[in-house]
């Protein structure tokens, strides 16, 4: 029996910061092959959660951000269980 595996987080590249905004990248590891898409979204580096995978804040652009990565999480889920079988 073949086990499948997947994962989906979010991460930003601080390489890539300008004004103190990082690039966010999905990285998206699927029966241990890795992959990373950028979502063309930054967040601010000081107020990213990296084990969360998401900014932190109650402000609103930050709520839309996140709502944003949500749905984005969301679409990949749903493209792997559809894709895989």
């Amino acid at each position: 029996k073949k086990v499948n595996t997947f994962g989906n987080q979010f991460v930003i590249r601080k390489l890539k910061a300008t004004n103190g905004n990082a690039p966010i990248y999905a990285r998206i590891t699927a029966n241990c092959k890795r992959c990373e898409i950028s979502v063309k979204q930054k967040s601010s580096i000081d107020s990213w959660n990296n084990s969360k995978g998401c900014a932190k804040g109650k402000n609103p652009e930050v709520s839309l951000l996140n709502s944003f990565l949500e749905q984005i999480r969301g679409q990949i889920t749903t493209f792997y269980e559809t894709n895989t079988g």
